[in-house]
């Protein structure tokens, strides 16, 4: 079954776009993509629907091609912002009171919220001074696209922002795809602990 994705993450960057860009610049970012992705950005639904999320990523890839000129730290820093705004009502819970290693311990749930397919979960996590360094695994995604890495990477850079991590850095290494097309990789998290009192 191909992998879905939560309406809330599609509404709120729509949103976000139609807030930063003119009707005119929404309007052609839409027109560049293909027909069944203008048609769901162009239909009413609802943010708890699932819907396929190689219907979305298109729109993702003519943000990152067109809007963040192929420059993935712009293009990043575009995606946290939407980030931001789906971790501001609903699922405000899942970041408030917490902190990094609590965040890094929910990961999966985190995910499933929003994922419906493939796996986020942390392997390895270990302490070296005040850093801590964490390797979260992405396996068996069942996508056509090559952004998702770089949009999941975007995710887990705004979340521990959100929730205190200082000198934050998520890179992204081993991207693969099984026989089969589904897509895996790892992410490789650093950031500095508050000192113990």
């Amino acid at each position: 079954m191909a992998t879905q994705i939560k309406g809330a993450v599609i509404l709120n960057c729509i949103a976000f776009l139609r807030e930063t860009a003119s009707s005119v610049r929404y309007e052609k970012l839409v027109s560049q993509c293909p027909v069944e992705t203008r048609q769901l950005l162009s239909r009413s639904f609802m943010a708890v629907e699932w819907l396929n999320v190689d219907l979305w990523t298109p729109f993702l890839q003519v943000l990152h091609d067109d809007v963040a000129r192929r420059d993935e730290v712009k293009f990043r820093r575009l995606i946290r912002a939407v980030c931001q705004r789906d971790f501001q009502s609903v699922y405000r819970p899942y970041v408030q009171k917490s902190n990094p290693l609590a965040l890094c311990g929910k990961l999966q749930t985190i995910w499933s919220a929003f994922i419906d397919g493939g796996t986020l979960s942390n392997a390895v996590v270990s302490h070296k001074g005040n850093t801590t360094s964490v390797v979260v695994h992405l396996r068996d995604l069942e996508t056509n696209s090559a952004i998702m890495p770089l949009v999941i990477q975007a995710y887990l850079e705004q979340l521990l922002s959100m929730v205190g991590a200082k000198d934050c850095v998520v890179s992204t290494s081993n991207v693969a795809r099984s026989a089969s097309g589904c897509l895996s990789c790892e992410f490789e998290m650093s950031f500095q602990r508050e000192p113990s009192r």
